[in-house]
């Protein structure tokens, strides 16, 4: 990296002026930008990895940038974007590769298959009565248990995820 070695040749190197108590510091002159995984809780930055420097920003401009949500690439994925979406697809391709022969037409796959997709015709039933019929979390619970073959706490999970999102019985249409 001779572009970092010489742009910094021209800095005083030493002690930090944190840990010598008495230095003052001229504060940050370069820029760097430093690509990272996520902001932790406690304001530092996970897994960074050193891009380079920059010339078209100076010390005094940066601030902390948050990610922004970039915009669909085209109409039809603005209408089509969506996790209810994706997730019927991801069902009519476990189903179709079932039929196709894949894993060698073993039933335990079938059964799985077979089970998520009860699972989702649970989803659906229990979102339209939590939204339009008055069901109750705990009806809904006890639903999930029932006609899902769940557990408590994923019948519990389920019913959480009903109550929340009134879209996510919207995958069983497709």
């Amino acid at each position: 990296m001779p572009n970092v070695r010489e742009r910094t040749a021209a800095y005083p190197r030493g002690t930090s002026p944190r840990k010598s108590g008495g230095s003052a510091s001229s504060g940050p002159t370069l820029v760097a930008e430093v690509a990272f995984t996520e902001w932790t809780d406690d304001g530092k930055i996970r897994h960074p990895s050193f891009q380079g420097l920059r010339t078209d920003k100076s010390a005094r401009e940066v601030v902390r940038e948050t990610a922004a949500t970039p915009p669909p690439a085209s109409r039809v994925r603005a209408a089509l974007q969506s996790s209810s979406f994706v997730e019927g697809w991801a069902h009519y391709c476990e189903q179709m590769m079932l039929e196709e022969g894949f894993g060698g037409n073993n039933p335990k796959l079938r059964l799985a298959q077979l089970q998520s997709a009860a699972l989702g015709l649970c989803r659906y039933l229990a979102g339209i009565r939590l939204h339009a019929e008055g069901m109750s979390y705990e009806q809904a619970v006890e639903f999930f248990a029932r006609e899902g073959h769940l557990p408590r706490s994923s019948a519990e999970r389920e019913a959480r995820r009903g109550a929340l999102d009134p879209t996510c019985l919207s995958h069983t249409l497709a």
